[in-house]
C-alpha cells in the first residue's frame, strides 16, 4: 500500500513540473505565463518563444506522461497505470511547483498516457524508432 501511494505521489510530482515556465525562465529569460494565452503548453510556447521551444516543451510533456503511466511498470507495483497517468495529468493540470495555478488544456499527454496503457509495447518501439 505504502508503495502505492509513493508511485502515486511521484507520478504527481512527474505532472507538476512545468516544463514551460522552466525553459521560457532558463532559456528565454521569460515568464510564459505572462505572454500569449498564458497558458505553460506546447502552444503559447511554439508562439511565444518559438519552434525550438515549443518542441522542447511539448517533448518534454510527452516524456513526463509517459514516465508516470510507466512507473507501476518500472517499479513492478500491482496497480493499473492509467491511475498513475490520470494523477500525472492531475499533477499537470495542478502543478505544485507552479503554485497550483495552470491553464492548460492537457491534451496531448491525456492521449499519450492511453496510448502508452493500451500499447505498451508498440509505445517502446515507437520511442526507440524516434530517438535512433
Amino acid at each position: 500500500m505504502v508503495q502505492i501511494i509513493l508511485v502515486l505521489i511521484l507520478a504527481y510530482l512527474l505532472g507538476s513540473i512545468p516544463s514551460g515556465l522552466i525553459i521560457g525562465k532558463v532559456f528565454y529569460k521569460t515568464d510564459i505565463r505572462e505572454h500569449g494565452s498564458g497558458n505553460l503548453g506546447g502552444t503559447n510556447t511554439f508562439r511565444t518563444l518559438g519552434v525550438k521551444a515549443g518542441l522542447a516543451v511539448t517533448l518534454a510533456d510527452i516524456l513526463k506522461g509517459t514516465l508516470a503511466a510507466s512507473l507501476p511498470v518500472l517499479f513492478s507495483i500491482d496497480i493499473n497505470p492509467l491511475l498513475a497517468g490520470v494523477v500525472a495529468v492531475v499533477g499537470h493540470t495542478y502543478p505544485i511547483f507552479a503554485g497550483f495555478l495552470y491553464k492548460f488544456v492537457h491534451n496531448k499527454i491525456c492521449f499519450l498516457i492511453i496510448y502508452d496503457c493500451w500499447n505498451y509495447r508498440n509505445f517502446v518501439c515507437l520511442n526507440i524508432w524516434v530517438c535512433a
